[in-house]
């Protein structure tokens, strides 16, 4: 199940920097992880952050808010709730190691301009002005759930670019992280390198689920192609909710080429994305066919 992709990531990019291997690259993230009492003081920092970049771009209701509470005990990092009047609360797990780069990536996924800005401006257009009143509720395996949660995956890519993603990470989250500094510009590069090995994850949940790859062999092999070296709650994750985790990645990789496509320049962009979050549709062809 080795990709030429995989390899070449592992020889030519990953390797020069942290050395081979899942528990090199395990050891190299856990230089960077930040201690729960000062997860609240990176989190506030990076939706402050994401929420400014956001608002360059989209219109939000000028009573829109974002509430913040952390949690223990939960199956997921991050967890945003929308509550209605463009309201939204974002759980943050405090028991699971969070890295300054995978905080700044929850305040964009969870809240500006992932979930937050999706169903405040879903509530918006296709609820009130449309009186599509069946969308106040979302099913967690629906079409509108795959392309709510493909659109947060790609959230980050909409307001982070990598010199943007550098300047936020070490002037403003890294010393609130009471971590150093030196070495940001290489981490978000090995974690841009790390998302990139994504594309192999729905291969080997197929595999997994449909009983051709058991248990330690989906663990190895989630080692080898994504550098992942507890796969287990992944897996466990796979075993609850089997195909949703197809939004983190096909469905990731849809909304890129969705919203890149034609023209470039920035307006273009954040046209095609907010189509995702203000059409009925509930398909990411709509986008494709009518933009």
């Amino acid at each position: 199940m080795t990709s030429s992709k995989s390899e070449w990531l592992f020889g030519k990019e990953i390797g020069e920097r942290i050395g081979y291997g899942a528990g090199n690259y395990a050891a190299y993230d856990a230089r960077f992880i930040v201690s729960p009492k000062r997860v609240p003081a990176v989190m506030k920092a990076a939706l402050a952050e994401c929420r400014r970049l956001t608002l360059q771009h989209i219109t939000m209701p000028p009573d829109e808010s974002v509430e913040l509470e952390y949690v223990v005990h939960k199956p997921w990092s991050a967890f945003s709730s929308y509550k209605g009047n463009n309201h939204s609360v974002i759980e943050v797990n405090l028991e699971l190691p969070l890295t300054v780069d995978r905080l700044l990536d929850l305040a964009c996924h969870e809240g500006y301009p992932g979930h937050h800005v999706f169903n405040t401006l879903r509530d918006q257009s296709v609820v009130k002005r449309m009186g599509f009143r069946e969308g106040q509720v979302q099913l967690t395996f629906s079409p509108q759930s795959f392309v709510s949660e493909a659109a947060a995956s790609y959230a980050p890519e909409m307001v982070l670019d990598e010199p943007t993603r550098i300047q936020i990470e070490r002037n403003l989250l890294f010393p609130a992280a009471g971590l150093k500094t030196d070495d940001v510009e290489r981490y978000i590069h090995v974690q841009r390198l790390i998302e990139s090995l994504h594309s192999a994850e729905p291969g080997i949940a197929r595999e997994y689920l449909d009983g051709r790859l058991e248990f330690v062999r989906a663990l190895g092999a989630l080692e080898h192609e994504l550098l992942m070296e507890h796969g287990e709650s992944t897996l466990l994750y796979l075993n609850e909710y089997r195909s949703y985790m197809l939004t983190y990645t096909v469905g990731k990789d849809l909304v890129e080429r969705c919203v890149e496509q034609g023209a470039k320049e920035p307006v273009s962009r954040w046209m095609r994305y907010q189509k995702l979050m203000t059409q009925p549709e509930n398909n990411l062809s709509y986008c494709a066919h009518h933009v």
